[in-house]
């Protein structure tokens, strides 16, 4: 672990439990691959991938804040501009349109079972002509009991979503004159499942991206995202125990 989640060791794991739904979790993928460093890179400029992306709103702000704190919590700081980067930084996020997938999902079927009926003799208060109490058969049933009765499958309808979020570094400058720049590292984090709240969403991504940045994983893979303490970070840093 980096030295900067090892700072906010023993933030509680509650961040969590906003990201994993009641039924369903989020499955998160990890694509990613570097390149061994001839020298250090300490320094980079941010770049928007997408034209699309407004660079002044409030959501490509938080976003960016989010990303520079993945990178700050593994050694990079950010240059005062392009001209004065060691590397510069694409940046991607967003979601697709969503896919619907079908699923079977077991539920309990339970079912009430009748008590037990009984008769007895009980007095009735009242005295015969002899003195002695009359005595009547009263019916008595024991209250049912719910009992488990099996499983029941059915099939549900979900709407699956893939909110990602890609970073790919390069150096700033090539090697030597015409020949393009080196890449660093590229990583692409995915989060699959019913929640369509990119913004939600971001934040784990992030987090993900500040855990692996660096590494080479062949292929996607799945990851977990155990400890809350990076989600933590990434949304402020400047909070962190020293």
């Amino acid at each position: 672990m980096n030295p900067a989640l090892r700072s906010v060791r023993g933030l509680p794991l509650l961040l969590l439990l906003s990201f994993t739904g009641c039924q369903t979790s989020e499955k998160l993928t990890l694509d990613a691959t570097s390149r061994p460093a001839k020298d250090r890179v300490a320094s980079y400029s941010l770049i928007v991938m997408d034209p699309a992306i407004e660079k002044d709103s409030l959501r490509h702000q938080e976003a960016e804040r989010l990303v520079k704190a993945a990178l700050a919590g593994n050694g990079y700081y950010e240059a005062p501009d392009a001209a004065h980067a060691d590397m510069l930084i694409e940046v991607d996020y967003g979601i697709d349109q969503g896919h619907s997938e079908t699923i079977q999902v077991s539920s309990p079927i339970w079912r009430m079972e009748k008590g037990s009926t009984s008769t007895i003799t009980v007095g009735t208060g009242i005295m015969n002509a002899q003195g002695q109490e009359i005595m009547t058969s009263v019916t008595v049933t024991e209250p049912g009991n719910i009992v488990y009765g099996g499983e029941r499958l059915s099939n549900v309808r979900q709407t699956i979503y893939t909110k990602r979020l890609v970073l790919e570094a390069r150096r700033a400058k090539g090697d030597l004159p015409g020949v393009a720049p080196e890449d660093v590292f590229l990583m692409e984090v995915q989060s699959t499942g019913e929640s369509h709240d990119l913004r939600k969403t971001l934040p784990v991504l992030a987090a993900v991206a500040l855990e692996h940045m660096g590494e080479e994983t062949n292929g996607p893979k799945s990851v977990k995202l155990t400890d809350a303490e990076a989600i933590a970070f990434v949304k402020n840093p400047a909070n962190a125990p020293q």
